[in-house]
């Protein structure tokens, strides 16, 4: 397991930061809440940073990759995912 999504989940425990359910551990996944693919488009590196990370159950995690960064839907469940990651924050 990748170390950032190992330290999101410590720091945000096993729920997903779009539709805020608890899932078990196999079906949760890492997501870059800005994606490789665009970073490349300004010839920048991967940002692996928990700042960029998301933890994501498989359902919302395929959704999210259903529409394309620059679409509205992406965007707006990103603000969704961010919203909930600051909820679920630690102090």
């Amino acid at each position: 397991m990748h170390i950032t999504k190992k330290l999101l989940l410590r720091a945000h425990g096993e729920r997903c930061m779009m539709c805020g359910k608890y899932e078990a551990l196999k079906n949760l996944e890492w997501h870059h809440i800005v994606p490789n693919y665009v970073r490349q488009f300004d010839n920048l590196p991967p940002d692996d940073s928990l700042a960029n990370g998301a933890i994501l159950c498989l359902k919302c995690h395929k959704m999210l990759h259903r529409y394309w960064w620059w679409e509205d839907e992406f965007q707006l469940l990103t603000e969704i995912i961010l919203e909930n990651k600051e909820k679920t924050a630690p102090v």
